[in-house]
């Protein structure tokens, strides 16, 4: 089944509005009997014939080993596989290729409804693999310390557009995209460390009346987190192909050179150098999320003081620091080749944390 029909209302300047309109006396517009037998514009909901249920096939292996009385490691492969995964296409109806003025008419069911454009297509014929090296090392209140460190070097892979905007280039030609548009996963993180420590200060020992008060009870606490970037895709200011007629960002470049920089910087985080616009009317030879942004860090400081009130009653004062360092977390560059700015970082990625401190006082019974 189709999504249902929606409508935007606007004024009209002239007797006849954009097709399908008729202008009343207020001026708004109101939508004229569609045709049935010749339907115009575009068509949402489209689905195959035959959807399969998608299945997920998830493995792992692990090992653990104790190190000492307070040390521990663990090691773990962990792996997964989807099948008949549900992808979203922009367009079934997309023209094939071409470098004509008159783009609809490759349309492949233009010679049956040449007033039909865009038809949002969904099938199952997505699949995914996931694997990944799972490390960590935990030493376990020895000496008042206690730390763990949590390594992860992964690899997805897949070829299903995500729901929502695609910044891809995905799915230009629909029979192709088993190939074409297989790659790197959009949340492909290829390695991610965390790494946290807690030590209890060793201050006040055997001291008494204010003087344990003022000096025991001290805790400091340091997280380091530390992410390789996400994978993004170089994309023509304008679509070059034909597959996508009068898109911004609507298909993908040619790759001429080595796009990666030994020295990055803001300004230049890849060899804009690398990428040509095709010719018109062919396809660019860009895989899909071949390239990866800069990567993500914070460093977050903590220091408790505990109060002892009574048995089983005690008052903690928190200062706890995000960020400290105040480190800028970039989103992936500037993807439009002929676009402003290509090539270099320009924003800050989602859920950036600038250094924020904050104080407590947390009462625990």
């Amino acid at each position: 089944m189709g999504a249902p029909y929606t409508y935007t209302y606007g004024t009209c300047s002239s007797t006849t509005c954009a097709t399908g309109y008729q202008k009343l006396a207020d001026g708004l517009p109101v939508i004229t009997t569609p045709s049935t037998t010749n339907p115009s514009g575009t068509m949402e909901g489209v689905r195959a014939k035959k959807l399969k249920n998608m299945s997920m096939d998830q493995f792992n292996l692990g090992i653990d080993y104790s190190l000492s009385q307070h040390d521990t490691a663990h090691v773990t492969y962990v792996g997964s596989l989807g099948r008949h995964i549900s992808r979203e296409f922009p367009d079934l109806n997309a023209p094939s290729p071409n470098a004509s003025s008159t783009p609809n008419t490759y349309r492949p069911y233009y010679s049956i409804d040449p007033n039909l454009t865009t038809l949002a297509y969904t099938d199952s014929g997505g699949s995914s693999s996931y694997n990944a090296l799972q490390a960590s090392y935990s030493h376990i209140v020895g000496y008042g310390l206690t730390a763990t460190v949590n390594y992860t070097m992964s690899h997805g892979l897949d070829n299903a557009r995500p729901w929502g905007f695609d910044t891809t280039g995905y799915g230009s030609v629909i029979s192709d995209s088993n190939t074409r548009d297989y790659g790197n996963s959009d949340f492909d993180v290829r390695h991610h460390i965390t790494s946290t420590v807690m030590y209890e200060l060793p201050f006040g020992i055997g001291a008494t009346g204010w003087k344990k008060t003022v000096e025991k009870g001290w805790q400091m606490n340091v997280m380091e987190i530390w992410g390789t970037g996400l994978p993004f895709t170089v994309l023509n200011v304008t679509d070059m192909s034909g597959t996508n007629p009068g898109a911004y960002q609507g298909d993908r470049p040619n790759v001429t050179g080595k796009p990666n920089l030994s020295n990055k910087s803001t300004n230049e985080f890849f060899d804009t150098s690398a990428f040509t616009a095709q010719t018109s009317g062919t396809l660019g030879n860009e895989r899909r999320n071949q390239y990866y942004g800069p990567h993500s860090r914070h460093t977050d400081v903590s220091l408790f003081k505990t109060f002892q009130m009574s048995e089983g009653k005690t008052v903690q004062f928190r200062t706890e620091c995000f960020n400290v360092t105040n480190t800028a977390n970039f989103a992936a560059p500037a993807n439009t080749l002929g676009g402003a700015n290509f090539g270099q970082l320009t924003q800050i990625t989602t859920g950036y944390t600038p250094r924020e401190i904050q104080f407590a006082l947390r009462l625990q019974f």
